[in-house]
């Protein structure tokens, strides 16, 4: 039997376009899914045992994202997050943040998941 959490949450994966989710794998990562369609604010937390309301986890636990629906915030794991974009940009990671280096070295134009200049 399905909890009122898991139910809940079926209902609303239901709810999302097949181009986004197939119901196996997101072509994108979810923060921009919580950030696009559910206009979600996504907030890279370095250490998301800092996170309010959060229960007690133990010392060995992993935390990948804490929802927040009550602040229209998802919190995701700052260090997973940067992994994320640069396995998706592959071998042309580095190249591309020389170039942002070199055009945008503040990251004045940047977006929840960017290349951050080298």
């Amino acid at each position: 039997m399905q909890s009122a959490i898991e139910q809940h949450a079926e209902r609303v994966l239901s709810e999302i376009p097949d181009w986004i989710w197939d119901g196996r794998t997101l072509p994108v990562p979810v923060e921009h899914i919580a950030d696009s369609w559910f206009g979600l604010h996504v907030r890279d937390i370095e250490d998301l045992r800092a996170a309010p309301g959060l229960p007690p986890l133990p010392a060995d636990a992993g935390l990948s994202g804490l929802l927040l629906p009550a602040a229209g915030e998802i919190w995701v794991n700052a260090a997973e997050a940067r992994e994320r974009v640069r396995a998706a940009y592959g071998d042309n990671y580095d190249r591309l943040a020389q170039i942002k280096a070199k055009y945008d070295p503040d990251n004045t134009f940047h977006h929840n998941k960017n290349i951050l200049p080298a």
